[in-house]
C-alpha cells in the first residue's frame, strides 16, 4: 500500500525538505550565525537582553520597596 501524497507533505520538513519558512525568516539556519561575527552578535544581544531585564527589575524593585 503506498503512502499519499497529502500525508507526506505534513513530514516534509523532517526529510530534509525545504527550511521552514520561520527559519528562513529569523535567519536561524544560515552560514552568517556560525561565523566569529554571528557569534559575537548573538552574545551580544543576549547581553543586551540580560542587562535590560535586570535593569527592569531594579527599578521595579526601587519603587516597590522604597520606604515613604
Amino acid at each position: 500500500m503506498e503512502p499519499s501524497t497529502a500525508t507526506s507533505a505534513r513530514y516534509e520538513r523532517f526529510n530534509g525538505g525545504a527550511h521552514s519558512a520561520g527559519a528562513a525568516v529569523l535567519g536561524l539556519g544560515g552560514r552568517e550565525c556560525v561565523s566569529s561575527r554571528g557569534i559575537a552578535g548573538k552574545a551580544s544581544g543576549a547581553v543586551a537582553a540580560l542587562l535590560s531585564i535586570y535593569i527592569i527589575g531594579y527599578l521595579t524593585g526601587y519603587y516597590i520597596h522604597r520606604c515613604t
